[in-house]
């Protein structure tokens, strides 16, 4: 190993030399030295690698070995005891437990004060103490009947999802609902199911109103009927749905634009008094102005004496013409814009084709059918 930052990773064995006439002999024989000191009892210690000395003439008397995998060991080792040993434990025992759902600030003090008599504080650790079956009978005795509730483990962590509906029933909110419908008809391209049992696939054209995602589970016996889990459903179905959209424009259109013509007038405002310079009104029916003020007096509210020169830009109206080709390179940013204007929710433009053209007297309308990357369940 040439590299001498990395020689720290072989073993080495300190020998001792009778004269430096054997340093030049492990030099003759393309033996690496690292280290070179003088013996205090006669001598030199040299300092090679541990397997360097099998092929020698000459045998050497080794002092003592070199290497920092005993240190190594001694170090790594208890760490590694105590990692497989939590692994163990964390396979069989759990280490906490959050909650989810819908519940306020204060609500979650009252739920963590429940739950306190069924863990074990331990440092950072909360060891369970009881069972999920005892938690679940607590919290249905602690709440009421319009509460919704699982209890479950979550690799280490014991779960508690709650939900308290006493605004509506379960399936009024699109988030904490015992059942996901389509709430539009689509071809289905993902499917994300946190909680519940999906009901539909990938390549799967489904119409508004079916249903997606479930809280039941299947009968093991196969009998296809359903059981209740009584769990709240989470999850998303990713869907391409279809839209028509219009989009219009004037054949030709009105721009204020400015002209290359300009006037300038000269304002003296002295004590409360003005004189224009040139004492005239300006030709232009339309224009725009830049005023420059020079005031030797600026340091004051109000200045005695400044002037101002004003230029005044003609500005007239111009026939243009809309270019259609370039409106429809356009048109996928305008509908775009206009769906994320409507829709709080993510999607994807995908495909954007246009179906129909008509004209009417100076208005163009052109239709689209679009193609969009939604979530449907609701």
């Amino acid at each position: 190993m040439n590299n001498r930052w990395l020689s720290f990773l072989i073993v080495k064995v300190e020998i001792l030399v009778p004269t430096m006439n054997d340093v030049a002999y492990l030099h003759r024989k393309h033996i690496q030295i690292y280290g070179l000191k003088p013996n205090p009892e006669g001598g030199y210690l040299v300092t090679v690698g541990k397997g360097a000395l099998h092929n020698l003439d000459i045998s050497f008397t080794v002092h003592r070995t070199l290497s920092i995998y005993p240190n190594l060991a001694r170090f790594a080792l208890p760490i590694l005891a105590v990692f497989f040993t939590m692994m163990a434990l964390m396979s069989r025992y759990t280490i906490g437990y959050k909650i989810t759902g819908n519940l306020n600030p204060e609500q979650v003090q009252e739920l963590e004060v429940l739950l306190g008599p069924h863990f074990q504080q331990v440092g950072p650790f909360e060891f369970l103490l009881t069972d999920k079956e005892q938690i679940s009978e607590d919290i249905k005795a602690f709440y009421d009947e319009y509460t919704y509730f699982d209890v479950f483990r979550d690799g280490n962590n014991i779960t508690i999802q709650i939900y308290q509906m006493q605004e509506g029933i379960p399936g009024s909110d699109t988030s904490y609902s015992s059942t996901l419908y389509a709430r539009r008809t689509g071809e289905i391209q993902q499917v994300n199911v946190k909680t519940g049992r999906s009901l539909v696939s990938p390549g799967q054209l489904i119409r508004e109103g079916d249903r997606l995602i479930t809280h039941t589970v299947l009968d093991p016996t196969g009998s296809n009927t359903e059981i209740s889990t009584n769990r709240v459903v989470q999850g998303e179905v990713w869907a391409h749905t279809w839209y028509l959209a219009d989009v219009s424009f004037p054949i030709q259109y009105l721009e204020t634009v400015l002209t290359t013509r300009m006037e300038t007038r000269r304002t003296l405002n002295m004590f409360g008094f003005s004189w224009n310079f040139p004492n005239r009104d300006v030709d232009y029916e339309d224009f725009s102005t830049q005023t420059r003020r020079i005031d030797p007096f600026f340091f004051l509210e109000n200045s005695p004496l400044f002037l101002e020169t004003i230029h005044y830009y003609e500005k007239s109206d111009i026939m243009k013409v809309n270019d259609a080709e370039e409106i429809k390179q356009h048109a996928k940013s305008l509908i775009k814009n206009e769906f994320a204007r409507q829709t709080g929710q993510e999607f994807e433009l995908v495909d954007l084709r246009i179906i129909a053209t008509s004209e009417l007297e100076n208005q163009v309308t052109l239709q689209f059918h679009v193609t969009i990357l939604e979530n449907i369940a609701h």
